[in-house]
């Protein structure tokens, strides 16, 4: 069972496991990338994002329609310094 803290109980089900299965995604495709790049399939440079697949599902979930990405980070450093 998941304890709901702060906004996390505003979260249903749905939503939670939606999130999962965009993580599980993420970490997928980017390990495939760095396999492929690894294997000289592709050039230039790839950046894996693994192990920070929670921040990049959490901030792109906090976007609304018009929002910049910059808004949830500014409102989540705000929140964090009230507690």
């Amino acid at each position: 069972m998941i304890e709901a803290r702060r906004h996390a109980a505003e979260l249903s089900e749905a939503q939670l496991l939606g999130m999962y299965e965009l993580m599980l995604t993420g970490r997928l495709l980017e390990t495939r990338l760095h396999t492929m790049y690894r294997g000289g399939r592709l050039s230039g440079a790839v950046y894996p994002g693994v192990g920070q697949e929670a921040a990049q599902v959490g901030i792109a979930s906090a976007l609304v329609p018009g929002m910049s990405s910059v808004a949830p980070i500014a409102i989540f450093s705000r929140n964090s310094r009230e507690g």
